[in-house]
């Protein structure tokens, strides 16, 4: 059998084929032998079969198989993203994604986040981002003052060029004390599956956020019941912005 060396760097079973270069350092390869065979998976009464004959080779070493990480991952129904070590981390990242994240809110300082720069008093947006899969909600509190907000129901939805709403998600409501120069952030991931169950074509979509247009709020130590629009106003609190997938 012919035998491969492979790179060790993440220290696990499965492994993910990236761009990555082999180590030049001996001390930091390790030896594995082509081991053809195929991988069934069973779920229920379906069954999915990875071909560890072709280009996904599986490998033995140590009397383990080594089988290629995406591979394994997408016929588990779950995602894989790769990120190439950073400078200040120096280490390779792989995330995988399985079944739809849950949705938290986390608490934020204003100057920690890329807020439109504009004078809204309350920002209720989707971030822009790169990222095609997750996408970044921000509900922020400009004003001076702490406040106390009623209750904010928002959804994000996806839609193609024209219009049709081709997946929707409710975000758990959020109410509270905002203080000043802080706010909200959540995460709302996509798999692009569309409302039917199918994968979407590729093409150009948007990414629009629902939101109320009147958010009402009182300061705190005052009972006096305010409100504020939440109105879109050149570049401040744009609800959409596109993607390309």
């Amino acid at each position: 059998m012919k035998k491969w060396m492979i790179g060790v760097g993440s220290g696990i079973v499965l492994f993910v084929s990236t761009a990555a270069a082999l180590p030049s350092n001996a001390s930091n390869a390790i030896y594995g032998v082509l081991f053809p065979s195929t991988v069934t998976i069973h779920s229920g009464s379906e069954t999915k079969m990875i071909d560890g004959t072709g280009h996904n080779e599986i490998l033995n070493y140590n009397n383990k198989a080594y089988i290629p990480l995406r591979s394994f991952a997408e016929a588990m129904e779950s995602r894989v993203d790769y990120q190439p070590p950073s400078d200040y981390t120096g280490m390779h990242k792989i995330d995988i994604f399985q079944g739809i994240a849950p949705i938290k809110w986390s608490l934020q300082r204003s100057d920690s986040a890329p807020l439109p720069r504009c004078n809204d008093p309350f920002f209720i947006v989707p971030v822009f981002s790169q990222d095609k899969y997750n996408f970044r909600v921000m509900v922020h509190n400009q004003m001076e003052e702490d406040i106390n907000v009623d209750s904010i129901e928002l959804t994000l939805q996806v839609r193609d060029k024209d219009g049709n709403v081709v997946y929707s998600r409710s975000l758990p409501p959020i109410e509270g004390v905002f203080p000043s120069k802080f706010g909200y952030e959540a995460t709302v991931s996509w798999d692009h599956t569309g409302m039917d169950g199918n994968q979407v074509s590729p093409g150009e979509y948007l990414i629009f956020l629902e939101r109320p247009n009147v958010v009402n709020y009182k300061v705190l130590g005052n009972d006096d019941s305010k409100s504020m629009s939440i109105t879109r106003n050149m570049a401040c609190n744009l609800n959409f912005y596109g993607i390309t997938i």
